[in-house]
């Protein structure tokens, strides 16, 4: 359903005006750039009026993201190295970046965790688009960059209103629907309405507006972007966030289901976003003094999980070399076989005992070493969450039980957003709520 946007406070918002103008020379670049005949010359003539940007070009080509063989000191060659789109991209990047980076908060909005998140995922859509084959490759860094830029406009419009608002939300992923409760208008509606006024393309305009929400768009070249834009910011929270387990999985479940890569691909992209935003940091400017590397990430995602499905302290307190206690517990439960990317029938499977890592069940068929199946969790009321389990061991015990163990792969938010049917919903309440009890209370 489609929101009514706060017409009054969009009005505020372009009267005030809350955040800088395109400057002149990113406009005539823009201008230029959409122009198939634009020569190179051209466009270096239009970027040497900026002494400043100039300089950032040319450090930004010789740094390590583009791995020249040597040293380039003159501006057209070095907009050879970048291309029409690449040029494009650092002119609006390092334009916009550089003013905006000069607006001061109204209120308790975090200016600097907001300049890391976006950088983490313009690297992120960097990445993603190499990996994935997306065409438009620049302009989904640039919309990942920019695509916050509503929180910028809404703080200094609203102050300490929107830093509470902000407040509000247990995660940015659920920052829009709090801001329209509260609101009436999202930061990407209005990341949407400062692009139109900047007069930027609709493959930069469309993305920034529908980050949230890149599924209300038609299938389209524009649409992929606004999915990698989308993607490129929860792979962002994986690194900003105090709790990133829920987003490390999200990100595992969309890499493995819509882009078709293992989880060892996706774990590799990620490395690959924390080096990449790191040596983006020193050309914008950015600081990223105190970050996580990816290996700290995993390791308290992992606890996050281990917390989630059962809160054992010496877990906590990262004594993991003890052996971790088990729960035994009789009782039926339903399983739902999880095999290429899909989620099958459910199955009920006798429960056995539980760890934080691991589960045993008993089944009347056999499952494969690396199979994996769901158990779905009731964490509090209205929201569940499904837990992805990967056998380790399948034993035969008679004719029709095959006792099964199996670690923890990972938790996934929504139980449906893997394509898991609910079935019988008395039956399945009932087997929810015994797994409830087991894993998360012990009782």
């Amino acid at each position: 359903m489609k929101t009514t946007i706060n017409e009054g406070l969009i009005v505020r918002i372009m009267r005030s005006p809350p955040l800088p103008s395109l400057p002149r020379v990113a406009m005539d670049v823009l201008a230029l750039a959409e122009d198939p005949n634009v020569s190179l010359p051209a466009l270096a003539k239009v970027v040497a009026r900026d002494p400043a940007l100039t300089a950032r070009i040319l450090r930004t080509v010789n740094s390590s993201v583009y791995h020249v063989a040597h040293r380039i000191g003159n501006l057209e060659r070095a907009l050879v190295v970048l291309g029409i789109e690449g040029v494009k991209t650092l002119v609006l990047g390092f334009s916009l970046v550089g003013n905006l980076k000069r607006v001061k908060s109204r209120g308790s909005f975090d200016h600097q965790a907001y300049w890391r998140r976006s950088l983490y995922a313009a690297a992120a859509a960097k990445i993603l688009s190499e990996e994935f084959h997306v065409a438009l490759q620049e302009e989904a860094f640039l919309a990942s960059l920019l695509m916050d830029i509503g929180m910028l406009a809404l703080d200094r419009v609203l102050g300490k209103e929107y830093g509470a608002t902000v407040a509000r939300a247990n995660s940015h992923d659920a920052l829009a629907a709090v801001e329209t409760q509260a609101l009436g208008i999202t930061h990407a509606e209005v990341a949407g309405v400062l692009a139109d006024r900047w007069k930027l393309p609709e493959a930069l305009s469309i993305p920034m507006t529908h980050h949230h929400t890149p599924h209300l768009l038609e299938d389209s070249a524009i649409k992929e972007v606004a999915q990698i834009v989308w993607l490129a910011g929860r792979c962002a929270d994986v690194f900003v966030e105090p709790k990133p387990e829920w987003s490390l999985s999200e990100v595992r479940r969309t890499c493995i289901e819509r882009y078709r890569v293992s989880e060892l691909v996706c774990g590799s992209i990620l490395y690959r976003i924390g080096v990449r935003t790191q040596e983006l940091a020193p050309l914008f400017e950015i600081s990223l003094d105190g970050a996580p590397t990816y290996d700290t990430i995993l390791k308290r995602a992992s606890d996050g999980l281990v917390k989630l499905t059962r809160g054992i302290d010496a877990v906590a307190a990262g004594e993991e070399q003890r052996r971790v206690p088990r729960v035994s517990r009789e009782g039926a439960i339903m399983v739902y076989p999880y095999q290429g990317n899909m989620a099958g029938a459910p199955q009920r499977a006798q429960f056995r005992d539980v760890s934080a890592r691991g589960i045993g069940i008993a089944l009347q068929h056999g499952l494969r070493l690396g199979d994996q199946f769901v158990v779905k969790l009731t964490r509090k009321p209205g929201e569940q969450v499904s837990v992805v389990y990967t056998v380790v061991r399948c034993e035969r015990v008679g004719e029709k039980e095959f006792r099964i163990g199996a670690e923890l792969t990972t938790v996934m938010r929504d139980a449906t957003a893997a394509g898991v049917s609910l079935g019988n919903a008395e039956e399945d309440t009932a087997s929810v709520d015994r797994i409830r009890r087991a894993v998360l209370t012990g009782e």
